[in-house]
């Protein structure tokens, strides 16, 4: 069975922008799902948040990318393996089945 792949919107360029008003942009674009980047904004730490946001665009989130970036280095914690098993905790209770990870970055 081969499926087509899907365009999810990331929402990484949007970190300082208000998750709920970015999950909506895309929407309004037209997009059926979003790449959720766990950054500084509380709100991308939410998992009630986030699903609830996405819920109200009419979006999925099968996709979360971890705070892997240097600027995030101490989102979840300064420590990699603690900031990934966070990250898989949370993608797990948004029901995101792929988490983007990133080599440690010093």
């Amino acid at each position: 069975m081969t499926t087509s792949p899907q365009v999810l919107g990331a929402t990484g360029p949007f970190m300082f922008s208000p998750l709920g008003w970015t999950m909506d942009v895309f929407a309004a674009a037209g997009y059926s799902a979003v790449e959720v980047l766990f950054s500084q904004s509380a709100e991308t730490r939410d998992s009630d948040k986030i699903c609830n946001f996405a819920r109200e665009a009419g979006l999925s989130v099968p996709v979360v990318h971890g705070p892997y970036m240097l600027f995030l280095r101490n989102v979840f914690s300064a420590n990699y393996v603690e900031k990934s098993r966070r990250a898989l905790e949370l993608a797990d209770e948004v029901g995101a089945h792929t988490l983007v990870a990133h080599p440690p970055m010093r």
